[in-house]
Protein backbone atom coordinates (compact mmCIF):
# COMPACT_ATOMS: atom_id res chain seq x y z
CA UNK A 1 0.00 0.00 0.00
CA UNK A 2 1.36 3.46 -0.92
CA UNK A 3 2.01 6.15 1.65
CA UNK A 4 2.70 9.56 1.38
CA UNK A 5 6.80 8.61 2.45
CA UNK A 6 8.43 7.97 -0.83
CA UNK A 7 11.61 6.56 0.56
CA UNK A 8 8.58 4.04 2.25
CA UNK A 9 7.24 3.34 -0.88
CA UNK A 10 10.25 2.35 -2.76
CA UNK A 11 11.51 0.13 0.18
CA UNK A 12 8.18 -1.25 -0.20
CA UNK A 13 8.20 -1.87 -3.90
CA UNK A 14 11.84 -3.36 -3.41
CA UNK A 15 10.60 -6.18 -1.05
CA UNK A 16 7.45 -6.65 -3.36
CA UNK A 17 9.92 -6.98 -6.31
CA UNK A 18 12.30 -9.34 -4.45
CA UNK A 19 15.15 -6.94 -4.84
CA UNK A 20 18.23 -7.78 -3.32
CA UNK A 21 19.83 -4.08 -3.71
CA UNK A 22 18.74 -0.49 -4.18
CA UNK A 23 20.94 2.09 -5.81
CA UNK A 24 20.19 5.95 -5.37
CA UNK A 25 22.17 8.32 -7.16
CA UNK A 26 22.14 11.54 -7.65
CA UNK A 27 19.91 12.68 -11.20
CA UNK A 28 19.06 9.35 -11.90
CA UNK A 29 16.34 7.23 -11.31
CA UNK A 30 16.57 4.82 -8.88
CA UNK A 31 18.03 1.16 -9.99
CA UNK A 32 17.47 -2.27 -8.32
CA UNK A 33 18.76 -5.37 -8.94
CA UNK A 34 16.71 -8.17 -9.52
CA UNK A 35 17.72 -12.23 -9.60
CA UNK A 36 21.46 -10.24 -10.25
CA UNK A 37 20.21 -8.30 -13.11
CA UNK A 38 20.47 -4.74 -12.65
CA UNK A 39 16.84 -3.04 -13.52
CA UNK A 40 15.81 0.89 -13.70
CA UNK A 41 12.83 1.99 -12.04
CA UNK A 42 10.08 4.27 -12.78
CA UNK A 43 10.76 5.76 -9.82
CA UNK A 44 11.49 9.90 -10.45
CA UNK A 45 14.87 11.03 -10.54
CA UNK A 46 16.61 11.58 -7.50
CA UNK A 47 17.44 15.36 -6.79
CA UNK A 48 20.41 16.84 -4.62
CA UNK A 49 18.46 17.68 -2.45
CA UNK A 50 16.48 14.31 -2.53
CA UNK A 51 19.59 12.65 -2.03
CA UNK A 52 20.26 14.77 0.92
CA UNK A 53 16.84 14.06 2.73
CA UNK A 54 17.87 10.21 2.10
CA UNK A 55 21.21 10.17 3.56
CA UNK A 56 19.45 11.66 6.62
CA UNK A 57 16.44 9.61 7.13
CA UNK A 58 19.14 6.55 7.59
CA UNK A 59 21.18 7.25 8.65
CA UNK A 60 18.30 8.02 12.07
CA UNK A 61 20.33 10.75 13.85
CA UNK A 62 21.87 14.42 12.80
CA UNK A 63 25.16 12.79 14.90
CA UNK A 64 25.04 10.19 12.42
CA UNK A 65 24.53 12.11 9.20
CA UNK A 66 27.19 14.07 10.15
CA UNK A 67 30.64 11.36 11.23
CA UNK A 68 29.02 10.58 7.36
CA UNK A 69 30.08 13.86 6.12
CA UNK A 70 32.90 14.13 7.60
CA UNK A 71 34.17 10.56 6.96
CA UNK A 72 32.24 10.34 3.17
CA UNK A 73 31.50 6.58 4.04
CA UNK A 74 28.95 4.61 6.40
CA UNK A 75 27.48 1.55 6.66
CA UNK A 76 24.10 0.94 8.86
CA UNK A 77 21.84 -1.37 9.36
CA UNK A 78 18.37 -0.31 9.26
CA UNK A 79 14.75 -1.55 9.83
CA UNK A 80 11.66 -0.11 8.50
CA UNK A 81 8.90 -1.75 11.45
CA UNK A 82 6.51 -4.21 9.37
CA UNK A 83 8.55 -3.93 5.94
CA UNK A 84 12.45 -5.50 6.20
CA UNK A 85 16.12 -4.83 7.74
CA UNK A 86 18.19 -3.39 4.94
CA UNK A 87 22.00 -2.81 5.57
CA UNK A 88 22.77 0.87 3.97
CA UNK A 89 25.61 2.27 2.50
CA UNK A 90 25.94 5.60 2.28
CA UNK A 91 28.87 6.83 0.42
CA UNK A 92 29.96 10.42 -2.00
CA UNK A 93 30.66 9.94 -5.74
CA UNK A 94 31.64 13.01 -8.10
CA UNK A 95 30.91 15.06 -4.73
CA UNK A 96 27.26 13.82 -4.60
CA UNK A 97 25.88 11.46 -2.14
CA UNK A 98 25.48 8.14 -3.37
CA UNK A 99 23.61 5.38 -1.57
CA UNK A 100 23.17 1.30 -1.83
CA UNK A 101 20.66 -0.85 0.24
CA UNK A 102 20.86 -4.22 0.67
CA UNK A 103 17.28 -6.15 1.73
CA UNK A 104 18.12 -8.22 4.69
CA UNK A 105 14.82 -10.17 5.03
CA UNK A 106 13.64 -10.73 8.63
CA UNK A 107 12.77 -13.99 9.00
CA UNK A 108 16.08 -16.22 9.16
CA UNK A 109 15.73 -18.98 5.83
CA UNK A 110 16.66 -22.25 6.69
CA UNK A 111 18.72 -24.35 4.65
CA UNK A 112 16.21 -25.84 2.66
CA UNK A 113 15.03 -22.88 1.57
CA UNK A 114 18.58 -21.63 0.95
CA UNK A 115 19.28 -24.63 -1.27
CA UNK A 116 22.29 -25.90 0.78
CA UNK A 117 23.48 -29.43 0.99
CA UNK A 118 22.85 -31.42 4.40
CA UNK A 119 26.73 -31.74 4.58
CA UNK A 120 25.70 -27.98 5.72
CA UNK A 121 24.46 -29.44 9.09
CA UNK A 122 27.20 -31.64 9.97
CA UNK A 123 29.72 -28.77 9.78
CA UNK A 124 27.46 -26.25 11.73
CA UNK A 125 27.59 -28.71 14.54
CA UNK A 126 31.03 -28.71 14.60
CA UNK A 127 32.16 -28.57 18.63
CA UNK A 128 35.24 -26.45 17.81
CA UNK A 129 37.35 -25.13 14.83
CA UNK A 130 37.71 -22.93 11.77
CA UNK A 131 34.81 -22.50 9.22
CA UNK A 132 35.07 -19.85 6.28
CA UNK A 133 32.08 -19.54 4.01
CA UNK A 134 33.99 -17.50 0.89
CA UNK A 135 32.74 -15.51 -2.01
CA UNK A 136 32.56 -12.18 -3.61
CA UNK A 137 29.68 -9.48 -2.68
CA UNK A 138 26.79 -10.49 -2.75
CA UNK A 139 26.97 -14.09 -3.33
CA UNK A 140 24.88 -15.22 -0.27
CA UNK A 141 27.72 -15.41 2.62
CA UNK A 142 25.80 -13.45 5.13
CA UNK A 143 22.34 -15.30 4.74
CA UNK A 144 23.95 -18.68 4.97
CA UNK A 145 26.19 -17.83 8.00
CA UNK A 146 23.16 -16.57 9.35
CA UNK A 147 20.97 -19.65 8.85
CA UNK A 148 24.06 -21.47 10.13
CA UNK A 149 23.68 -19.70 13.70
CA UNK A 150 20.15 -20.45 13.56
CA UNK A 151 20.80 -24.11 13.31
CA UNK A 152 23.08 -23.99 15.81
CA UNK A 153 20.48 -21.88 17.95
CA UNK A 154 17.46 -24.11 17.95
CA UNK A 155 19.68 -27.52 18.27
CA UNK A 156 22.35 -26.93 20.68
CA UNK A 157 22.59 -25.31 23.90
CA UNK A 158 25.86 -22.89 23.22
CA UNK A 159 26.54 -18.94 24.09
CA UNK A 160 27.34 -17.27 20.38
CA UNK A 161 28.97 -14.40 20.19
CA UNK A 162 28.86 -12.35 16.95
CA UNK A 163 30.92 -9.50 15.90
CA UNK A 164 29.09 -7.66 12.61
CA UNK A 165 29.54 -4.36 10.75
CA UNK A 166 26.85 -3.57 10.44
CA UNK A 167 24.12 -6.21 12.42
CA UNK A 168 22.03 -7.39 9.75
CA UNK A 169 20.21 -10.73 10.50
CA UNK A 170 18.70 -10.54 14.45
CA UNK A 171 18.82 -13.69 16.38
CA UNK A 172 15.91 -14.28 19.28
CA UNK A 173 17.67 -17.04 21.78
CA UNK A 174 16.20 -20.06 21.45
CA UNK A 175 17.94 -23.27 22.83
CA UNK A 176 21.06 -21.35 22.86
CA UNK A 177 22.34 -17.48 24.18
CA UNK A 178 23.25 -15.28 21.61
CA UNK A 179 24.98 -11.81 21.99
CA UNK A 180 25.47 -9.42 18.94
CA UNK A 181 28.23 -6.77 18.64
CA UNK A 182 28.25 -4.14 16.26
CA UNK A 183 31.55 -2.64 15.19
CA UNK A 184 31.54 0.85 15.96
CA UNK A 185 28.54 0.85 18.23
CA UNK A 186 29.08 -2.01 20.86
CA UNK A 187 33.10 -2.38 20.07
CA UNK A 188 35.95 -0.88 17.99
CA UNK A 189 36.82 -3.32 15.65
CA UNK A 190 36.78 -6.92 15.66
CA UNK A 191 40.47 -7.75 16.50
CA UNK A 192 40.10 -6.25 19.47
CA UNK A 193 36.12 -7.48 19.72
CA UNK A 194 37.32 -11.24 18.73
CA UNK A 195 40.10 -11.12 21.59
CA UNK A 196 37.49 -9.66 24.37
CA UNK A 197 35.20 -12.35 22.91
CA UNK A 198 37.21 -15.09 24.65
CA UNK A 199 36.36 -13.61 27.80
CA UNK A 200 32.70 -13.87 27.45
CA UNK A 201 32.41 -17.77 28.13
CA UNK A 202 31.70 -18.12 24.13
CA UNK A 203 30.93 -21.84 22.45
CA UNK A 204 30.55 -19.88 18.93
CA UNK A 205 32.05 -17.25 17.34
CA UNK A 206 31.49 -15.38 14.09
CA UNK A 207 33.38 -13.15 12.96
CA UNK A 208 31.69 -11.05 10.10
CA UNK A 209 34.72 -10.37 7.88
CA UNK A 210 38.23 -10.59 8.49
CA UNK A 211 40.11 -8.28 6.97
CA UNK A 212 43.83 -8.17 8.38
CA UNK A 213 46.36 -10.45 10.07
CA UNK A 214 45.16 -9.68 13.81
CA UNK A 215 41.71 -10.60 12.85
CA UNK A 216 42.98 -13.78 11.40
CA UNK A 217 45.48 -14.61 13.54
CA UNK A 218 42.83 -14.12 16.93
CA UNK A 219 40.48 -16.64 14.80
CA UNK A 220 43.29 -18.73 14.32
CA UNK A 221 44.03 -18.69 18.39
CA UNK A 222 40.12 -19.17 19.16
CA UNK A 223 39.63 -21.89 16.91
CA UNK A 224 42.76 -23.42 18.47
CA UNK A 225 41.59 -23.44 22.29
CA UNK A 226 38.21 -24.87 21.76
CA UNK A 227 35.91 -22.57 20.23
CA UNK A 228 33.62 -22.93 16.90
CA UNK A 229 34.77 -19.74 14.75
CA UNK A 230 32.64 -18.39 11.96
CA UNK A 231 34.07 -16.30 9.36
CA UNK A 232 33.91 -14.92 6.05
CA UNK A 233 36.40 -13.81 2.96
CA UNK A 234 36.23 -12.46 -0.19
CA UNK A 235 37.88 -15.50 -1.93
CA UNK A 236 36.40 -17.45 -4.63
CA UNK A 237 37.48 -21.26 -3.75
CA UNK A 238 38.90 -23.01 -0.94
CA UNK A 239 42.59 -22.95 -2.66
CA UNK A 240 42.34 -19.09 -3.04
CA UNK A 241 41.06 -19.05 0.91
CA UNK A 242 44.13 -21.30 2.31
CA UNK A 243 46.47 -19.03 0.40
CA UNK A 244 44.84 -15.74 1.13
CA UNK A 245 44.79 -16.19 4.89
CA UNK A 246 48.55 -17.43 5.09
CA UNK A 247 49.47 -14.32 3.05
CA UNK A 248 48.21 -12.19 5.68
CA UNK A 249 51.26 -13.05 7.66
CA UNK A 250 55.05 -12.34 7.01
CA UNK A 251 56.92 -14.75 5.19
CA UNK A 252 59.16 -15.79 8.56
CA UNK A 253 55.77 -16.80 10.44
CA UNK A 254 53.83 -18.43 7.12
CA UNK A 255 55.16 -21.80 7.77
CA UNK A 256 53.86 -22.00 11.30
CA UNK A 257 50.39 -20.64 10.29
CA UNK A 258 50.23 -23.23 7.92
CA UNK A 259 50.64 -26.01 10.23
CA UNK A 260 48.01 -24.12 12.70
CA UNK A 261 45.69 -23.77 10.01
CA UNK A 262 45.28 -27.12 8.55
CA UNK A 263 44.68 -28.51 11.99
CA UNK A 264 42.23 -25.69 12.79
CA UNK A 265 40.24 -25.58 10.04
CA UNK A 266 36.93 -27.34 9.53
CA UNK A 267 35.62 -26.54 6.28
CA UNK A 268 35.01 -23.91 3.76
CA UNK A 269 31.88 -23.38 1.43
CA UNK A 270 32.88 -21.20 -1.50
CA UNK A 271 29.83 -19.95 -2.70
CA UNK A 272 28.51 -18.34 -6.23
CA UNK A 273 24.48 -16.93 -7.09
CA UNK A 274 23.36 -18.18 -10.27
CA UNK A 275 19.98 -17.11 -12.03
CA UNK A 276 17.90 -20.21 -12.57
CA UNK A 277 15.78 -20.70 -15.44
CA UNK A 278 13.12 -22.46 -13.62
CA UNK A 279 11.79 -19.88 -11.92
CA UNK A 280 12.46 -16.24 -11.26
CA UNK A 281 15.31 -16.50 -8.80
CA UNK A 282 18.96 -17.60 -8.17
CA UNK A 283 20.54 -20.84 -6.75
CA UNK A 284 24.01 -21.14 -4.80
CA UNK A 285 26.50 -22.99 -6.96
CA UNK A 286 28.98 -24.33 -4.22
CA UNK A 287 32.34 -25.77 -3.87
CA UNK A 288 32.67 -27.50 -0.25
CA UNK A 289 36.22 -28.37 1.43
CA UNK A 290 36.15 -30.72 4.11
CA UNK A 291 39.49 -30.89 6.00
CA UNK A 292 39.76 -34.65 6.48
CA UNK A 293 43.11 -36.44 7.68
CA UNK A 294 44.34 -36.53 2.97
CA UNK A 295 43.32 -32.61 3.00
CA UNK A 296 45.06 -31.63 6.74
CA UNK A 297 48.52 -33.70 5.45
CA UNK A 298 48.44 -31.87 1.95
CA UNK A 299 47.54 -28.30 3.38
CA UNK A 300 50.80 -28.57 5.50
CA UNK A 301 52.74 -28.88 2.35
CA UNK A 302 52.76 -25.65 0.34
CA UNK A 303 53.82 -27.82 -2.76
CA UNK A 304 50.75 -30.04 -2.54
CA UNK A 305 48.00 -27.33 -2.29
CA UNK A 306 47.34 -27.78 -5.63
CA UNK A 307 46.58 -31.18 -4.77
CA UNK A 308 43.32 -30.06 -2.98
CA UNK A 309 40.82 -29.96 -6.01
CA UNK A 310 41.15 -33.47 -7.16
CA UNK A 311 40.84 -34.47 -3.47
CA UNK A 312 37.64 -32.30 -3.19
CA UNK A 313 36.69 -34.07 -6.08
CA UNK A 314 36.91 -37.82 -5.12
CA UNK A 315 35.67 -36.33 -1.48
CA UNK A 316 31.98 -37.41 -1.87
CA UNK A 317 31.51 -39.38 0.52
CA UNK A 318 32.94 -36.51 3.07
CA UNK A 319 30.01 -34.34 1.58
CA UNK A 320 32.43 -32.39 -0.82
CA UNK A 321 32.32 -31.13 -4.30
CA UNK A 322 34.11 -28.93 -6.35
CA UNK A 323 32.29 -26.27 -8.69
CA UNK A 324 32.21 -28.01 -11.49
CA UNK A 325 30.46 -30.58 -9.84
CA UNK A 326 27.82 -28.76 -8.90
CA UNK A 327 27.06 -26.84 -12.00
CA UNK A 328 26.64 -30.43 -13.99
CA UNK A 329 24.51 -31.14 -11.18
CA UNK A 330 22.35 -28.17 -11.46
CA UNK A 331 22.75 -28.07 -14.89
CA UNK A 332 20.98 -32.01 -14.86
CA UNK A 333 18.15 -30.81 -13.25
CA UNK A 334 17.20 -28.35 -15.13
CA UNK A 335 17.57 -25.06 -12.85
CA UNK A 336 20.60 -23.68 -14.65
CA UNK A 337 21.65 -23.25 -18.18
CA UNK A 338 23.91 -25.25 -19.87
CA UNK A 339 25.58 -21.14 -20.94
CA UNK A 340 25.84 -20.43 -17.46
CA UNK A 341 27.25 -23.62 -16.10
CA UNK A 342 30.61 -23.53 -18.67
CA UNK A 343 30.58 -19.76 -17.84
CA UNK A 344 30.79 -20.37 -14.39
CA UNK A 345 32.97 -23.64 -14.56
CA UNK A 346 36.62 -23.84 -13.37
CA UNK A 347 37.27 -25.92 -16.22
CA UNK A 348 35.03 -25.02 -19.06
CA UNK A 349 36.66 -27.58 -21.40
CA UNK A 350 36.27 -30.50 -19.14
CA UNK A 351 32.64 -29.16 -17.67
CA UNK A 352 31.79 -29.05 -21.50
CA UNK A 353 33.01 -32.66 -22.62
CA UNK A 354 30.70 -34.23 -18.81
CA UNK A 355 27.47 -31.95 -20.23
CA UNK A 356 28.11 -33.58 -24.12
CA UNK A 357 28.23 -37.07 -22.27
CA UNK A 358 25.33 -36.76 -20.19
CA UNK A 359 23.11 -35.32 -23.19
CA UNK A 360 24.51 -38.91 -25.38
CA UNK A 361 23.18 -41.06 -22.65
CA UNK A 362 19.68 -39.61 -22.52
CA UNK A 363 19.49 -36.36 -20.62
CA UNK A 364 16.76 -35.30 -18.68
CA UNK A 365 15.04 -38.06 -20.61
CA UNK A 366 17.27 -41.28 -19.59
CA UNK A 367 16.89 -43.06 -16.60
CA UNK A 368 18.96 -42.69 -13.67
CA UNK A 369 21.11 -45.23 -14.47
CA UNK A 370 21.80 -43.17 -17.06
CA UNK A 371 23.34 -40.22 -15.00
CA UNK A 372 27.08 -40.05 -14.91
CA UNK A 373 26.41 -38.10 -11.67
CA UNK A 374 23.97 -39.92 -9.98
CA UNK A 375 25.73 -39.49 -6.71
CA UNK A 376 26.40 -36.29 -6.65
CA UNK A 377 22.50 -36.19 -6.45
CA UNK A 378 21.57 -38.76 -4.39
CA UNK A 379 24.31 -37.05 -1.68
CA UNK A 380 23.19 -33.20 -1.86
CA UNK A 381 19.17 -34.19 -2.38
CA UNK A 382 17.18 -31.52 -4.34
CA UNK A 383 17.61 -27.69 -4.69
CA UNK A 384 14.66 -25.74 -3.87
CA UNK A 385 14.07 -22.13 -4.05
CA UNK A 386 16.63 -19.96 -2.91
CA UNK A 387 16.72 -16.73 -0.74
CA UNK A 388 19.61 -15.17 -0.82
CA UNK A 389 20.59 -11.87 0.43
CA UNK A 390 24.81 -11.91 0.55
Amino acid sequence: MATSNPILNILQTMVQKKASDLHFRTGKHPIMRINGELVTSTFPLVSKAGMEKIAKYFSQSEKKFNKFVEEKELDIAFEEKGIARFRINLFFEKGNIGCVIRHVPINIPSFKELSLPPVIKDIASNERGLVLVTGTTGSGKSTTLAAMVDYINHHFKKHIVTIEDPIEFLHEDALSVITQREVGIDTKDFHNSLKYALRQDPDVILVGEMRDEETVGAAISAAETGHLVFGTLHTINSLQTINRIIDFFPPAHQEQIRIQLAFTLKAVISMRLLPRIDIESRVPALEIMIVNENIKELMQDKHKIPEIADAMKNGQQYGMQTFDQHLIKLFQKHIISEDTAKQNANSPADLALAIKGYSVQGGAEGSASSNPNKEISQEFGDDTESDFTD
